[in-house]
């Protein structure tokens, strides 16, 4: 899945071996990478009082991981 930070950028959750993570795409064409400790992330979305904390899942793992994010997320459309 992917989520939207505040600015427009794309979250995007990357399965890849030998390890998964979040792929960012700005609107500028940067990339940047966040690897995490599992080969199938999967999901990810904003929350917390300031949509700066990102919940991701590690489906490999079958975790649900929480992390501090460097800039606010857009908030899931409930709709």
């Amino acid at each position: 899945s992917l989520a939207v930070e505040a600015d427009g950028s794309v979250c995007i959750a990357t399965i890849d071996h030998p390890q998964g993570g979040i792929t960012t795409f700005r609107p500028d064409g940067s990339v940047e990478r966040l690897a995490l400790p599992d080969t199938t992330v999967t999901n990810i979305c904003f929350g917390g009082a300031d949509f700066r904390t990102a919940f991701v899942t590690l489906s490999h793992r079958n975790a649900l991981a929480r992390l501090s994010w460097p800039r606010p997320g857009l908030q899931l459309n409930d709709h």
